[in-house]
């Protein structure tokens, strides 16, 4: 059972036990293990067919074990940094609305939006 399965079985019992209904109750709880059964089985049934697969992909471990640890070097490097967003930003061809500016020629204080944040120059221009 997926970790948030016991909390909906839990809730659902209660429900079930408030509704006062033994046959309202076991078509609740049978079609609630129905959508937790079939989708593990679809799952199993499509294994069997990607199995074969993976035994071709052996030769290609130790190269996607090389790529993923690079891509979460990349990524804990622009954590550390603070620039986490850009990835997602890139991803989705905007900059979020940031307030960012290029620098304005001696325009009044409650003219100027805030600084762009360290690392977001290159997404704010």
């Amino acid at each position: 059972m997926t970790c948030f399965g016991l909390a909906l079985v839990i809730s659902m019992v209660i429900y079930v036990g408030l509704s006062g209904s033994a046959i309202f109750g076991a078509l609740i709880l049978f079609l609630f293990s129905m959508g937790m059964g079939i989708p593990l089985l679809i799952g199993a049934l499509a294994m069997t067919k990607l199995l074969p697969l993976l035994g071709k992909m052996e030769k290609w471990v130790n190269r996607l074990g090389l790529v993923s640890a690079l891509l979460m070097v990349g990524f804990a490097i622009l954590l550390v940094n603070g620039n986490y967003m850009i990835i997602s930003e890139w991803a989705t061809g905007h900059s979020g609305g940031l307030p960012c500016h290029k620098e304005d020629n001696g325009a009044s204080t409650s003219s100027r939006r805030p600084r762009c944040p360290l690392g977001w120059r290159s997404l704010c221009q």
